[in-house]
């Protein structure tokens, strides 16, 4: 399988995860960038100097800059070296949605950045965490109705409906009832009632953007998989829910329920060959989505 990254917006970091250094350093495949913010705004650059291949992410940032750790040597926003004698770092474009920092893997792009349908949700980063999975397998499992009950306890209700909202996005929407019996199953149950809706996008292959309706409340979350080598994934999750009375007490309760979702799936998928065989009923919208990602450009 190729490492290059897809022709898709990355979900690198929380858009206030910048270290000290200024400097924030990510990898998608075999390769990588790095995130520096100036009084311009974000720019990334290819994680490579060009002068003699030092890594950039351990460099530091001098107003917008990002200098390179072993000789020394700056670089702009625009990729240029503050030496002309040295060719210019590859950029990368950067956007910054729901509270999280996106990169693409080309210089320009008029791709639209991910983002929930509802625009009232305020998001925070919840959790980043290296998983030994690869990330289509990851990605593939939110589209697996098949373990929906299980894994999760969850019994659908009616038929799920699969389309493609825009350009490189794919869409399941469903509804399903709270069957399981955990701690994070009875609370669930007591904040949707009778129901959970639930719309999933993926957009562009690595990004899931979640948005939960419940009788009770709603949520959201987006969540970014950037391949770390061929068999592991850099998790990113961010969560969302709507201004108002206790927002502070609904958004840990929302993290806790979406990180106990995510909990649940671990296990099962360490260590898996994970391939889309299935020929159940069950299985046709997750090889609807095989078939989408499978038709994902790369950059």
């Amino acid at each position: 399988m190729s490492t290059d990254p897809l022709a898709a917006w990355y979900l690198v970091a929380g858009a206030d995860a910048l270290p000290r250094s200024g400097v924030l350093g990510f990898r998608w495949g075999g390769e990588g960038g790095v995130v520096v913010r100036g009084p311009g705004g974000w720019s990334a650059l290819d994680r490579r100097c060009p002068h003699m291949g030092a890594d950039l992410a351990a460099g530091s940032a001098d107003d917008g800059a990002i200098v390179c750790p072993l000789h020394g040597l700056a670089f702009g926003p625009d990729g240029a070296c503050r030496d002309p004698r040295v060719a210019s770092a590859r950029r990368y474009a950067v956007s910054v949605g729901s509270r999280a920092l996106f990169v693409y893997p080309a210089a320009s792009t008029t791709a639209e950045v991910p983002a929930p349908t509802r625009k009232d949700l305020r998001f925070a980063p919840a959790a980043t965490r290296r998983v030994p999975v690869p990330w289509r397998t990851l990605m593939a499992n939110a589209f697996d109705l098949h373990h929906l009950r299980t894994v999760h306890g969850r019994v659908l209700v009616g038929d799920p409906v699969i389309d493609e909202p825009g350009p490189g996005r794919f869409r399941l929407r469903y509804r399903s009832r709270v069957a399981g019996t955990t701690g994070a199953d009875r609370v669930l149950r007591r904040l949707s009632g009778e129901h959970v809706d639930v719309s999933l996008t993926c957009w562009g292959g690595p990004v899931l953007v979640i948005e939960s309706t419940l009788k009770h409340t709603a949520s959201g979350a987006v969540v970014g998989l950037v391949p770390d080598g061929p068999e592991a994934t850099t998790l990113h999750l961010l969560v969302g829910v709507p201004p108002g009375p206790g927002v502070a007490l609904r958004a840990r309760i929302a993290r806790w329920l979406y990180l106990s979702f995510l909990e649940r799936d671990l296990p099962a998928l360490l260590g898996s060959a994970f391939t889309v065989r299935g020929d159940l009923p069950e299985d046709a919208v997750l090889r609807s989505f095989s078939a989408f990602l499978d038709a994902r450009p790369t950059a």
